[in-house]
């Protein structure tokens, strides 16, 4: 597991003997404030250094700001960090190990399909870079395809 050491704040492994970083032992790091979740610990002591601010005067810290702290460190789904936010402002500590689901993404947002602004079809193509040559040499800067990307196959409308 990954450590922070508490005098240059750089993470190391727990199987050191001592920072890589400025030599500080292991023997002297401070492990109150990790929390173990879902198997993969996590330093939280930022969050207990919040907690003396947390209240609900507008210049108070929200638990809904300590909850999307813990969300992103942990990757926790949000009811699962509000709740282990709610365990560690009601008991002032943080809890050894925590069990939750982890944060659920949302369905992948569908690439844009174009559809004719006349008639709404789906049924489009895009312009070639033939067609429009030719249609702008045959009638010159009479042609529709001058600055068109698409053209509708259900009302041959272009745009």
């Amino acid at each position: 597991m990954l450590i922070r050491c508490k005098e240059c704040n750089k993470e190391f492994s727990d199987k050191a003997e001592c920072c890589p970083n400025c030599g500080c032992p292991i023997s002297q790091m401070d492990f109150s404030n990790y929390c173990i979740v879902n198997k993969i610990p996590y330093d939280l002591s930022d969050v207990m250094e919040l907690l003396p601010k947390v209240g609900d005067k507008d210049t108070d810290v929200s638990p809904f700001y300590i909850a999307g702290l813990i969300r992103r460190k942990t990757q926790l789904d949000w009811d699962y960090a509000k709740q282990l936010a709610e365990l560690i402002i009601q008991t002032q500590t943080i809890p050894e190990q925590f069990e939750g689901a982890l944060k659920t993404w949302d369905e992948p947002v569908q690439a844009k399909v174009p559809c004719c602004p006349t008639c709404g079809s789906l049924k489009v193509k895009p312009i070639g870079t033939v067609e429009r040559a030719t249609s702008i040499i045959g009638l010159g800067i009479l042609s529709k395809k001058i600055n068109k990307t698409y053209k509708c196959l259900n009302c041959k409308y272009t745009w």
